[in-house]
């Protein structure tokens, strides 16, 4: 963007290439009432009218989405490239294109109404995100904010410390009005030791936000000597003590990641002192707890089931990507009845396809660029704000780390954090850029004229969506029908046949039955550990199982009886494929037992239930479908006239650059220095 050179910024200036918000509502003091809600009120703490929507936190940020709209139709929309608010509106095109996908699917009853939660999710983190980005008016307001979030760390380590060494949660009895209580928080236990949870509902989910939270609470306590050393050191020590004691190896590989980052970036001094104090304190835990250094040791060398079960979900995660590549299934529709995943990277394909993975990869990827592109003009005169680039890229590259362990985006304090964060990266940017060159009078600024140009790439972008959403709301439904065949005893039984001797090889007969019905289909499908086949988005298969009562983390089956599921595109087709398999289930078991040479008579039989299935259709959600779409339509349609405002403004800078005898403009005029942003 070409601008001139004005005025220096003032208190209400957000950075180059934007307006601010006004400086009526402060950003900076909605941001540190969103953090109190979000790290001080219990995560499982919920407005009870609004059910799985009531979360507080999620719908200040809400708010704050709406009061960041209002602003933005008030101001003047700048031209300057903002990276991380495209990045935000990629991953927000890309959730809402897997919000349409699951209304045309045959998903559940309980899924939708997670699909439609997942919205209220994204304008949450939207909400926050947006905020941080375009409401810090300033370096003196942002420094306000982040000695804020250090001292919130360290008070919410300070709670999980109290947890550690006296196992009580404390959290459970406090009442709050207004507030139901989950009642999920509660302190677990690994190798004897206490893992802390502070207020969040998971440990894990406690160390997102101690990682997130050491990078600026480490750069406050070195560079801002403005304050006491106990108010500053303070909350490092709280939060690095509460890592260590927290027995997850999260919260340890993301302070190692914090430490890594941020280590080299120090002063010679600071770095002697910093490792003379790590390598005490890690003496203190290992003198002071008995068994602590062996259990950490143990983390990383033992055989741990959940890694195991992160291990096992890939082949479940091809077979879900298989059926749903570009968009997946919906934000938050891939419940626990499918499978615990424990890893929000794979969710997130699963969820929101391949073009949601990279959204969010690419959100992250831009997010540290913005930390450290521009962080040298604050160099030398501002030490302490040249700091808080790397304290930023270590935050999110640690909280990335954090992704890969658990379903972070299911767990409020992890997911605001997160996006609070990214936020912050964008708004640190904002602060380069209008350090760099200082903003202007709006009046200064040459708009490009509207064009007919402009126009052209967005009513393209409408007709390809209108193209589009006819097509999706002319998708088809899905039939579906579900028959148990039960393995019965026979009516006079007597030791001819062996299998009678022990109920357990009733059920063995009948597993090996559904082995063998399995090994002939090829396509039966396995994707899910509860759900019903149809949930999976397969529009037409079979599935043949016993059912599992014990469920992902171990199999257990307690009836004989083998359930089969069939998907497909008319009832006729579905009712025949039930019989079909159901009349080869009583053949195979007829068969295995005269192999035996057990008589007839003494045969243990089979029965299907219902004798005569019914196929159901389970058609899309129109609704629901045309309101994402409408939605998808919009912020496409944005995009495209966007880009043709910046294709326009482009030329125009081109034009006004050159002149006649290919001299620039500037050169004709001395007075205007032009800078490009």
């Amino acid at each position: 963007m070409t601008t001139i050179r004005g005025r220096p910024p003032s208190e209400a200036t957000a950075g180059a290439g934007q307006s601010a918000m006004p400086v009526r509502l402060d950003a900076v003091t909605f941001m540190t009432t969103y953090l109190v809600i979000l790290l001080a009120v219990p995560a499982d703490r919920r407005v009870e009218v609004l059910g799985g929507a009531g979360a507080p936190a999620a719908l200040f940020a809400t708010l704050g989405l709406l009061w960041w709209g209002w602003q933005r139709v008030q101001s003047r929309r700048g031209l300057a490239f903002q990276p991380v608010k495209a990045a935000l509106a990629f991953l927000t095109a890309s959730i809402l294109a897997s919000y349409v996908v699951s209304a045309s699917m045959a998903l559940p009853a309980t899924e939708r109404s997670v699909a439609d939660m997942g919205v209220l999710r994204l304008a949450a983190i939207a909400g926050i995100l947006l905020v941080a980005h375009d409401g810090v008016s300033s370096p003196r307001r942002f420094l306000v904010l982040m000695r804020r979030i250090s001292v919130f760390g360290g008070l919410y380590a300070t709670l999980g410390l109290l947890q550690f060494f006296t196992g009580q949660t404390f959290v459970n009895t406090w009442s709050i009005p207004g507030l139901g209580d989950g009642g999920w928080i509660s302190v677990g236990e690994r190798a004897g030791f206490i893992r802390a949870v502070s207020t969040a509902m998971h440990s894990l989910e406690a160390a997102v936000v101690l990682v997130m939270v050491l990078p600026i609470a480490l750069t406050v306590a070195i560079y801002d000597r403005q304050r006491s050393g106990l108010t500053r050191w303070y909350p490092v020590a709280a939060i690095l003590f509460l890592s260590v004691l927290s027995v997850t190896r999260s919260a340890l590989l993301g302070t190692v990641v914090v430490i890594a980052v941020l280590f080299w970036t120090w002063p010679r001094a600071v770095r002697l002192w910093m490792a003379a104090a790590i390598g005490f304190g890690l003496i203190a835990v290992y003198a002071g707890i008995p068994g602590m250094a062996g259990t950490i040791i143990g983390m990383f060398t033992a055989t741990d089931p959940s890694l195991v079960s992160r291990t096992d979900s890939y082949d479940t995660v091809a077979a879900f990507i298989d059926v749903s590549p570009l968009f997946g299934r919906g934000l938050g529709t891939f419940l626990p009845s499918y499978w615990i995943l424990d890893n929000q990277y794979l969710l997130t394909v699963v969820e929101t396809g391949i073009v949601g993975l990279v959204a969010l990869l690419l959100l992250i990827a831009v997010a540290c660029w913005a930390a450290v592109s521009m962080r040298r003009v604050w160099e030398p005169r501002d030490e302490l704000m040249g700091a808080f680039g790397y304290a930023l890229l270590a935050s999110v590259l640690a909280g990335s780390l954090i992704l890969a362990f658990f379903d972070a985006f299911s767990f409020p304090q992890a997911c605001g954090m997160f996006f609070l964060t990214i936020g912050l990266c964008g708004a640190y940017l904002n602060l380069c850029r209008a350090e760099a060159t200082p903003w202007p009078d709006a009046a200064d600024v040459e708009q490009p004229r509207a064009g007919r140009q402009r126009w052209i790439a967005g009513v393209a972008a409408l007709a390809v969506m209108a193209g589009l959403s006819t097509n999706v709301l002319a998708t088809p439904p899905v039939y579906y029908a579900q028959v148990d065949v039960l393995f019965i005893l026979p009516e006079a039984p007597d030791d001819s046949n062996s299998l009678l001797g022990d109920p357990g090889l009733t059920l063995y007969l009948a597993g090996v039955v559904e082995k063998q019905l399995n090994a002939e289909s090829a396509d039966s499908e396995a994707l899910t550990t509860f759900a019903p086949l149809y949930g999976t988005g397969i529009r037409n298969g079979h599935w043949i199982h016993i059912p599992d009562v014990g469920g992902q983390w171990e199999t257990s089956h307690d009836r004989p009886l083998i359930m089969i599921e069939v998907v497909g595109d008319s009832p006729a087709q579905v009712g025949e494929d039930l019989r079909r398999h159901a009349e080869r289930t009583a053949d195979l078991a007829r068969s295995s037992q005269e192999l035996m040479e057990i008589p007839a008579s003494l045969h243990i039989r089979t029965s299907a239930s219902p004798s005569v299935p019914t196929a159901s259709m389970i058609g899309m959600k129109k609704d629901r479908a045309a309101a994402g779409l409408a939605l998808l339509t919009i912020i496409v349609v944005a995009a495209a006239t966007r880009g043709g405002d910046r294709l326009l403004a482009g030329r125009s800078r081109r034009r006004t650059d050159d002149g006649p005898d290919g001299r620039t403009a500037d050169a004709a005029d001395p007075r205007v220095d032009r800078t490009e942003l």
